[in-house]
């Protein structure tokens, strides 16, 4: 008789720059079948952690870094002054080599953590991301943390649009809904 996989416990972060639009989700994973245990908005960093400390994987849709020629840009590297303010520089230094990745696939450019209204997001992510013990933030694989080998944090990425057939073009509508 061969044993069954243990439950696993995955946590799922959509995260945003504030609590009240953040929303969380724990899924059971047992014998091929998924339960969703726990979901919740207005999660703050603290529900965050908590629900992490329980769980085997947490999945956080956010950056975990910046283009690494921004970071060069702002740290006052000589060598990441621009020879002249073109195009193709100001691209290198609003979008990560994964964002690029996307465009290559789907024609269209991700918001970027640099410069668009994901910033402010990605930063609450990274200090998440530091009270969970996470330090490599390359996004490569998973991010061990320092409670368990097992239990990891995972970059939700944009990589396997490549492997499949979903139409990403309906992903983000360019419609803005109307203010009141």
């Amino acid at each position: 008789m061969i044993d069954a996989e243990p439950t696993k416990r995955t946590l799922g972060v959509d995260l945003a720059s504030q609590p009240g639009k953040t929303g969380i989700c724990v899924v059971e994973w047992d014998d091929g079948r998924a339960t969703v245990k726990h979901l919740a908005s207005a999660a703050s960093d603290e529900a965050i952690l908590d629900l992490h400390h329980s769980c085997d994987i947490t999945g956080i849709d956010m950056p975990f870094g910046w283009p690494e020629p921004f970071v060069d840009f702002l740290l006052g590297n000589p060598s990441a002054d621009p020879e002249e303010w073109s195009d193709t520089w100001k691209k290198k230094l609003r979008f990560r080599r994964t964002d690029f990745a996307v465009h290559k696939i789907t024609g269209r450019w991700p918001l970027s953590v640099s410069s668009d209204r994901i910033a402010i997001p990605a930063m609450r992510c990274k200090g998440l991301l530091s009270k969970m013990g996470v330090t490599d933030l390359s996004g490569v694989g998973a991010c061990p943390t320092r409670n368990t080998s097992a239990r990891r944090v995972e970059q939700s990425s944009w990589d396997s649009f490549a492997t499949c057939s979903t139409d990403v073009h309906g992903l983000r509508s360019t419609a803005r809904p109307a203010r009141s």
